[in-house]
């Protein structure tokens, strides 16, 4: 990761967790830790995805040097059983991709 430009804020995203039932009809939820790497007070817009798609956007604001988590719920379809779904958290400037494996029926 490339080092931010002195004085300005660098917000990336340090950790993604996703808890609950990879079940059709249960809910899961998405947790992202985004860091201010930079030395300024930042703001970023953070955005769930699901297959390219957006889902949901919050903005996020985060002290120099410092992480805030930001919480996403996604209910799964029915028309999910059985694949690999696509997830992203994206800060404008950072991204991270992951997959979650639902159960057939």
């Amino acid at each position: 990761m490339p080092e931010p430009e002195p004085e300005q804020p660098a917000l990336v995203i340090d950790d993604v967790t996703v808890t609950g039932s990879p079940v059709p009809g249960e809910t899961l939820r998405v947790a992202a830790t985004v860091e201010n790497v930079g030395d300024l007070r930042g703001g970023r817009k953070v955005t769930l995805e699901r297959d390219g798609e957006s889902l949901e956007t919050v903005e996020v604001e985060v002290d120099p040097r410092a992480d805030r988590t930001v919480a996403f719920e996604y209910v799964v379809a029915d028309r999910e059983a059985g694949r690999t779904v696509r997830f992203a958290v994206d800060t404008e400037n950072d991204r991270e991709v992951f997959g979650v494996e639902v159960d057939g029926t």
